[in-house]
């Protein structure tokens, strides 16, 4: 836990035993940071036994959630159980709280932090068997597979309603290219390599991005004044994703979730630095061609046009790894966990 949740430790446990012992404690709450938050779990809240009451961090994520018709309230907040795709533990500070973790991406694209944060969940859910085991080999004690809940948006009748829709707008025959990049501190970001370049391909392509919620300002801003690309917001971005033909990107985890379409992948190398998995960089270089610098773009767009199939195997092997089923309802699978714990 950081130092705020042992400060808090105190105030906070003498509100939520008094709201114990007074029975108004929330039966169950989801934390969100962010809209994203919700967007990870949103598919696992119908299959639920108890629906959730939505907590924010603070006005500025409780307007975000608003905009996308979600009501909650803010921070701070005294559930008996909490859900949360990330660690945010020091919010809600006391062991007699259930607390149930959630993976914020799919899979692992960093690497594992401590033991310990996984651990001071009761629950931990991961995305596949696979990624179960590696955490059990790291000491992580209570992981279990809930695979990755918001794959199931793909099969949602009003995305792919959406994402129909936006086929019919964008239907000029233009190749529809999709760029991604984890943000830019991290040290293992390619931003630089392309988000300058763009209006040089606006005449062939059609140019969507979305950007990492940690990246710096000044990119979405340069980006916002350049003429014929969008800027794709997050509750937009799987119906974008249907509609693009290839992804651009770099060590993002959005490409674990084009990976789950079969369609191609092009990545920037990055040297590995900080919390870059070596494991997951291997899985990366073997989905997607990988390019050196922005000048061998189009050549590779060239070859994936020619021939979708190239890596195709190799999605399909590491779509088992990071997914398990593509076919089964993840939503339901996180839920059964959760419902055998309420």
């Amino acid at each position: 836990m950081v130092l705020s949740g042992y400060l808090l430790k105190i105030p906070y446990g003498i509100v939520w035993y008094f709201l114990k012992a007074t029975g108004r404690l929330d039966e169950l709450a989801l934390y969100c940071a962010n809209v994203e938050d919700y967007l990870v779990i949103e598919n696992v809240i119908p299959h639920l036994r108890l629906k959730p009451i939505i907590i924010a961090k603070n006005k500025a994520t409780q307007r975000e959630l608003r905009r996308i018709g979600v009501d909650s309230k803010i921070w701070p907040a005294y559930p008996e159980k909490i859900i949360m795709a990330r660690h945010a533990l020091h919010k809600f500070p006391l062991c007699a709280i259930f607390k149930i973790g959630m993976r914020h991406g799919p899979y692992h694209f960093k690497k594992f932090i401590k033991k310990e944060r996984y651990n001071s969940f009761n629950v931990f859910l991961f995305t596949s068997n696979d990624e179960v085991a590696t955490a059990r080999q790291k000491g992580i004690s209570n992981a279990e597979n809930g695979g990755y809940p918001k794959l199931d948006s793909f099969k949602k009748p009003e995305i792919k309603d959406r994402a129909a829709k936006l086929e019919r707008e964008y239907n000029d025959g233009k190749i529809k290219l999709l760029f991604s990049a984890t943000y830019d501190r991290s040290g293992i970001s390619a931003i630089e390599q392309w988000y300058s370049r763009l209006d040089k391909l606006t005449d062939r392509y059609h140019i969507f991005v979305t950007l990492h919620p940690l990246m710096s300002p000044h990119y979405r801003e340069y980006l916002l004044n350049v003429r014929n690309i969008l800027l794709i917001e997050p509750k937009e971005l799987m119906e974008y994703m249907l509609l693009c033909d290839i992804l651009i990107s770099d060590t993002s985890s959005i490409i674990g979730e084009f990976c789950s379409l079969d369609k191609p992948i092009i990545t920037f190398k990055v040297e590995g630095r900080g919390r870059f998995d070596e494991k997951t960089a291997d899985m990366i270089r073997k989905i997607s061609i990988q390019i050196d610098d922005f000048t061998q773009l189009e050549s590779v767009i060239d070859d994936y046009m020619k021939d979708s199939t190239i890596r195709q195997p190799e999605r399909a092997q590491f779509n088992v790894v990071m997914f398990d089923d593509l076919q089964a309802s993840h939503g339901q699978r996180a839920a059964k966990i959760i419902n055998r714990m309420l």
